[in-house]
């Protein structure tokens, strides 16, 4: 019954669909871009380090940083051609050290939107990024992206240039900020951000500035248009919003696109930014917020897997991983929570299948099925042998269900 249950939600076997994501992993791993590399040395010196490195990475290929570089607090790399932007390891440790910039790396927009042809192939790999301001990496248009054993450190806030939601005053700051929609394009830009990415084993923490006023994601991926996308094995900690977020991504034209988020580690802060929802800080959210309507519309559906994640949430209101689309997967997670009104594991769709996850801690309740975001409803999701004996409910019930959600099944639930 499982099987078929899932089956029948992605279309295929969620075995099928994680088998995919590491094929496509490994073949894209076995891509070089086939030139000499460009060596760049650093000078830790604002005044030249980013006009080297633009000049070298203008040239495309691979291209070696080693050393410190200085990009001050403006310095801001464009990236226009295919690319390998590759650190330097010394131990085991990365030893590329990139201090300041603001969008230290940017693949910027086209001037015509939507973009007439895709966009440029990047990676980025083995760097540290210490104190930049808004986010170190920013890309917005690409047709492939790789962003690989980093290391995100002391990114600084900077005020949003637009309202957020209607809101003003608020700080942005971002670990890996994928799509276009942070560069402001007015409405989405179909084709911007596609093909595959995969943010892998990269250490995000975001401890700077104000966390009450400040909108922060480990990794955002916004605007996605049919990406085949994998985060894995990352490291959030101190993110003020949401650790993991990809919100408002939508399948290809061929109806092609998922979002695998598995093996990641958050631990999240006790403070951090209630909106625009009161729940925060966060760990994972996947799904829709901008476009509720298209949450609606099957052919409008990305396909979403969130597997094998350990999530400490330590605000009092903190949810571990939020979904808001229908039709995801949620599987061998483990969330502990601490906080006196927290939600470890929030569906706000339908028809999820969420099986084998650990919620430990205290909380309202381990799942909560709301139908606050409509049109999703919250209804008709199915939870098989998930272990939450050892969560301690405040209102009693290890499950709750608002007005409006209905027909949810918890079988073999270990209480």
């Amino acid at each position: 019954m499982l099987k078929a249950f899932v089956t029948d939600r992605l279309g295929v076997s969620t075995d099928v669909w994680l088998v995919l994501a590491a094929a496509s992993m490994l073949l894209a791993s076995q891509v070089s871009l086939a030139q000499d590399p460009a060596v760049v040395d650093g000078l830790n010196d604002p005044a030249r380090d980013p006009a080297r490195v633009q000049s070298a990475v203008d040239r495309g290929g691979a291209v070696v940083l080693r050393g410190t570089f200085d990009f001050g607090d403006i310095g801001s790399i464009s990236i226009r051609r295919d690319v390998e932007i590759l650190g330097e390891m010394s131990s085991g440790q990365v030893s590329t050290r990139i201090k300041g910039g603001k969008w230290s790396f940017h693949s910027p927009l086209p001037g015509m939107l939507p973009p007439a042809e895709p966009g440029p192939s990047i990676t980025i790999r083995g760097i540290h990024f210490d104190g930049a301001s808004w986010t170190p990496i920013h890309i917005a248009y690409a047709r492939r992206v790789v962003v690989a054993d980093n290391r995100i450190t002391g990114v600084r806030p900077v005020p949003s240039p637009a309202p957020i939601l209607g809101r003003e005053g608020l700080f942005l700051q971002q670990g890996v900020s994928l799509g276009p929609a942070l560069s402001f394009p007015g409405a989405y830009p179909a084709g911007s951000l596609t093909g595959e990415v995969r943010i892998e084993r990269n250490h995000v923490d975001l401890a700077s500035g104000d966390p009450t006023r400040t909108m922060g994601q480990a990794i955002i991926m916004l605007w996605a248009t049919g990406a085949k996308a994998s985060f894995v094995d990352n490291t959030a900690v101190n993110v003020s919003r949401n650790a993991i977020e990809a919100l408002d991504n939508y399948p290809d034209g061929n109806g092609d696109g998922f979002v695998l988020i598995r093996g990641n580690d958050v631990t999240t802060p006790v403070d951090g930014l209630a909106f625009p929802s009161p729940s925060f800080p966060n760990g994972i959210v996947v799904g829709w917020l901008l476009d509720m309507t298209s949450s609606a519309d099957p052919t409008r559906r990305m396909k979403y897997i969130v597997a094998d994640n350990t999530i400490r949430t330590r605000g009092d209101s903190s949810m571990g991983i939020a979904v808001r689309a229908d039709d995801a997967v949620v599987t061998s997670n483990t969330i502990i929570a601490e906080g006196k009104a927290s939600r470890p594991l929030v569906l706000f769709g339908s028809g999820t299948a969420v099986i084998g996850n650990r919620i430990e801690g205290t909380g309202a309740a381990a799942v909560h099925f709301s139908a606050r975001a409509k049109p999703l409803t919250g209804s008709r999701n199915l939870l098989i042998g998930n272990a939450i004996s050892s969560f301690r409910p405040a209102a009693g019930a290890a499950t709750q269900e608002e007005d409006g959600a209905q027909a949810n099944l918890v079988l073999d639930a270990s209480h």
